[in-house]
């Protein structure tokens, strides 16, 4: 009966609430949120002010203040009622107190935040297992598939910039993403925390990445090298070098089951290439004669199918692991697709275009069905399911990286090969690598590469020590190999039967030894030793003395520019085998003990 006009001259009341003697409310034409006497309308002010891009943005209103709240107590108050988590008053049974002032003592229950799950025993919770991570240009968000139908929720990982690619390690739980604004790839835990800087150097700029968590590494890409890399996310952090040179590496996916790294190659020769995971027996699936220009890829491990997106075809196919059975599963006129992602029986992908994530059944291409819309600016999605721990254990490589120093491959007979990056080679124990020596470098034990001239010289200059591991009072060696075929002079037919039936051969051999002179203040003495034989089955005749000895500053100084001999003998079996012989000249530097 006494209805009146409070607020007149507004467009549109969008949001209205209550508060004391106002009322307050927001118009999508106006700039912000307005206040006025809720009986009079008079007073009437704009309370706040938002950005005039975000005009029209706030959805509601609503006044949160504790005169608003019943007058009442529950249990709480007290060490958060026992749960863990969320604790929450339920509906009163009792009859509700007269006085508006009496304390209701409301009993409680345990709950979970979103997308947990409440355990048996009513109280504690545990996080979801197995879920969807989808990435926007400043966003990570989840999605739990399940029967209530969750709505996703943004996940508070912040000063996210410009998210390229996600991924999700289940063993150490933690997101990973590359940040294609500050050319970094990071990661964090799910609640935001213990932020890391994965790959940071301003030579890199990660594209895209792939988890093996068996042997914990990641293999991305780097469109600024043109490399597939590899870095070991253990503590600390490793990088552990390149994989693949050349072509323009950028979508990556591996199959660490089958010891496998697949990736695209984009510009003028597009293609699908596979590889072990040292890059090693590398295989083109897919060249341009199939493809057109390969965008994101996807692996379903247990099926053993490969996916991609053609995005100039507007196609999204499959096939085998070789590049078998390719099959097409979805072709639009019109789509811009930014990540592909299998979990559980289905293929998902995200559309930019419409702002939807959709999926199908991942072997028919049937069921077509839009998870979530109206989302925009996305970049990649990421399927995420429970790891089995009978799985982990089966898995050569787990623990300890399979004994590996650097990478670790498994084999269909759940063994295992250990093998390096493209700047280091495997050692004779076959588990760890080490660099690539000159000539006239020292080899360690350790792989490790020093000056030749280092090795006995009294320093440990080898981090393992091995340079001065077994040094004789007078020696330093430098190695020059010399296959027996390819000596100034043949072998002649000369030989010796001895008394063990061994032939031993007479080699003349005229050599000119590298020395330095005294003025690198060292010299050398030239003696002979085998590459493989030992030692003893050698012996040198010199026709003609070494040169110039003298000492200088302590060191004994040779300045030998050549030496003849008259024999070289040592075992060879036959005259067919004098090719695999291989000869090392040995120079010494000597000094005073």
């Amino acid at each position: 009966d006494d209805r009146r006009q409070v607020i007149s001259g507004t467009r549109m009341i969008f949001t209205l609430t209550l508060y004391q003697d106002d009322v307050y409310w927001t118009d999508p034409a106006a700039p912000g949120i307005e206040r006025a006497n809720k009986v009079t309308g008079e007073n009437r002010t704009f309370i706040h002010h938002y950005p005039k891009d975000k005009e029209g943005s706030i959805k509601d209103t609503l006044v949160f203040h504790s005169s608003r709240q019943p007058g009442s107590s529950n249990q709480c108050a007290v060490n958060n009622g026992g749960c863990p988590h969320l604790c929450l008053a339920t509906a009163m049974s009792a009859p509700t107190p007269t006085s508006a002032e009496a304390p209701l003592d409301l009993p409680v229950k345990c709950d979970c935040p979103s997308h947990w799950t409440l355990d048996s025993d009513n109280r504690t919770c545990h996080p979801p297992q197995s879920f969807l991570l989808f990435s926007q240009k400043k966003h990570i968000s989840r999605i739990v598939i399940d029967e209530q139908q969750s709505p996703y929720i943004v996940l508070p990982i912040h000063q996210l910039r410009n998210v390229k690619a996600i991924n999700y390690d289940r063993v150490g739980e933690h997101i990973y993403w590359i940040d294609g604004r500050i050319k970094q790839l990071k990661r964090a835990a799910v609640n935001g925390t213990d932020v890391i800087r994965v790959v940071s150097n301003r030579e890199f700029n990660p594209f895209d990445f792939a988890i093996d968590e068996y042997s914990r590494h990641i293999y991305w890409t780097c469109s600024q090298t043109n490399t597939v890399n590899v870095t070991r996310i253990g503590d600390p952090i490793t990088p552990l070098g390149a994989v693949i040179s050349g072509d323009q590496p950028r979508a990556i996916v591996v199959d660490a089951t089958r010891g496998y790294i697949f990736w695209t190659n984009v510009g003028n020769s597009p293609s699908i290439e596979r590889a072990s995971l040292d890059g090693t027996e590398r295989q083109t699936l897919f060249n341009s004669d199939d493809i057109k220009q390969p965008g994101s890829l996807a692996i379903d491990i247990k099926h053993g199918r490969l996916y991609w997106a053609d995005d100039e075809l507007n196609r999204i196919e499959s096939s085998g692991l070789d590049g078998t059975n390719r099959r097409v599963l979805v072709e639009e006129m019109s789509v811009q697709l930014s990540g592909l992602a299998i979990y559980a029986d289905h293929l998902y992908w995200t559309d930019n275009i419409q702002g939807i994530i959709k999926r199908i059944d991942k072997l028919t291409g049937s069921g077509r069905t839009d998870i979530e819309t109206g989302l925009s600016q996305m970049s990649d999605i990421a399927g995420v399911e429970s790891i089995e721990v009978s799985e982990m254990n089966q898995h050569p490589c787990t623990g300890d990286n399979g004994g590996c120093s650097h990478i670790c491959i498994a084999m269909g007979d759940r063994s295992r090969r250990c093998s390096c990056p493209l700047h280091l080679v495997l050692q004779p124990d076959e588990m760890k690598c080490g660099d690539v020596c000159r000539e006239d470098q020292f080899r360690c034990e350790s792989g490790q590469c020093v000056d030749g001239e280092k090795f006995c010289n009294g320093v440990a200059d080898c981090k393992d020590r091995s340079d001065e591991k077994e040094c004789h009072d007078m020696f330093v060696y430098l190695f020059s190999r010399v296959k027996a075929d390819e000596m100034p002079l043949p072998l002649t037919t000369e030989a010796s039967i001895f008394s063990d039936g061994t032939v031993r051969y007479v080699v003349p051999w005229t050599f000119t030894v590298p020395c330095r002179d005294r003025s690198d203040s060292w010299g050398c003495q030239v003696v002979f030793q085998s590459w493989n034989k030992p030692a003893d089955e050698i012996a040198l005749s010199p026709t003609q003395p070494f040169l110039d000895a003298d000492e200088y500053n302590g060191h004994v100084q040779w300045n030998v520019q050549s030496v003849s001999a008259d024999s070289l003998i040592t075992n060879v079996p036959d005259e067919a085998n004098k090719s695999r012989l291989m000869f090392t000249l040995v120079v010494v530097k000597a000094w005073r003990m």
